[in-house]
């Protein structure tokens, strides 16, 4: 029914060797109380082991490293996770805005190459895939900075838009 060695879940696989790449598994796997051969089983696509729901919440919260969380979430069709803490942070919207903006000409630089017949390695692929997530998150913290600019100081804000849309009466 399925063709022998084609990936069923894309996104997933390629977040699991990207994960498995990044790592030291073996600092992982004792952080998380698994035999580390056991760990490199589940991480690889093409063995029958898979993570548990329960695995892949400890060995993100053990390492901190979001690649499979995304990874999942790329395969469900949803944006990169960010995290909780994004409201503790100071954002400098102007700053933000200038990241986002190197992020865009980044990865319209590497599609040019793409497009012009460069050869997509697989460490240019992850690293164009971690980017991309990179600038994902990034436009969602600019987005939540300019709400939460917005929501620090609403009357004067609705107050500023009401003067300027609003007619005077007397003078329409």
């Amino acid at each position: 029914m399925f063709a022998k060695g084609t990936d069923k879940h894309s996104h997933w696989d390629s977040a699991l060797r990207r994960f498995a790449d990044s790592v030291e598994m073996k600092i992982v796997a004792e952080a998380i109380g698994m035999n580390p051969q056991t760990l490199r089983n589940k991480l690889n696509p093409a063995q029958p082991h898979e993570l548990t729901a329960v695995e892949l919440l400890r060995i993100t919260h053990a390492t901190q490293n979001y690649t499979l969380i995304d990874g999942a979430l790329a395969e469900l069709g949803r944006l990169p996770s960010l995290p909780m803490d994004y409201q503790q942070e100071e954002t400098n919207i102007p700053v933000q805005a200038l990241k986002i903006s190197a992020a865009a000409g980044e990865l319209a630089g590497e599609s040019v190459q793409l497009v012009s017949g460069a050869r997509l390695t697989k460490t240019r692929k992850d690293a164009i895939v971690a980017r991309a997530n990179k600038a994902v998150r990034d436009l969602m913290l600019f987005a939540y900075a300019v709400e939460e600019k917005f929501h620090s100081i609403p009357i004067i804000s609705t107050s500023v838009d009401i003067a300027q849309n609003a007619g005077m009466l007397g003078l329409n």
